[in-house]
């Protein structure tokens, strides 16, 4: 896999970046809301749920829809969206912290997620070939949940400290979103000349 397919596997990571990043953000969103924005404990467990709901919700819908235009039609907008409205959206938040607003923000990331997620998994099993499919996913799955995932608490806690700016996580959320981009737009150029090649 590693010798004949490293740039599959890299793809795959590419596509897990912004939506384990926003995963794992939700569930650091309740210290962010009463450590960094000053908020009762409630509130980040309030707007999380919310969250889940919308996620529920458009997931599903988002797959469906995907299989009638397409994933990358699909996916390509909602990284879109994260990259250009995730750190307005922190700014925001700081500026005048509520739950009202929290819940809000939480509930536009999770439609952003929700649609980018929803088709991802057809996308994902696209990149393999039959034999190696199950291997490949799985090998960048866990590589980009790890990455994108497991170091996000400890990534924006220490942009919190470095930076000093109670809107940092943006950043790395953003950084995530543009990794998404890059894997969706080479596989866009390679689904475009397998289809000239066909």
């Amino acid at each position: 896999m590693l010798r004949g397919q490293k740039t599959g596997v890299l793809l795959a990571i590419g596509l897990l970046a912004v939506t384990t990043c926003l995963n794992y953000l939700f569930t650091y969103l309740p210290t962010y809301a009463t450590k960094t924005l000053g908020l009762p404990d409630s509130t980040g467990f309030i707007a999380t749920l919310a969250g889940g709901l919308v996620l529920l919700a458009v997931t599903s819908v988002a797959g469906h829809f995907s299989d009638k235009v397409g994933q990358i039609a699909i996916m390509v907008p909602a990284a879109d969206s994260v990259l250009l409205l995730i750190h307005p959206m922190f700014e925001l938040l700081v500026a005048a912290p509520s739950l009202a607003l929290l819940i809000g923000v939480v509930m536009v990331m999770a439609l952003m997620k929700g649609c980018y997620y929803g088709p991802m998994g057809a996308l994902m099993g696209a990149i393999f070939p039959s034999e190696t499919r199950a291997t490949g996913m799985a090998l960048g799955y866990n590589i980009g949940v790890t990455v994108f995932g497991g170091f996000t608490p400890m990534i924006i806690t220490w942009l919190l400290d470095t930076t000093g700016q109670a809107a940092a996580p943006g950043y790395w959320v953003a950084i995530a979103a543009a990794a998404s981009l890059g894997s969706l737009a080479v596989l866009h150029r390679q689904g475009r000349r397998r289809s000239v090649q066909g």
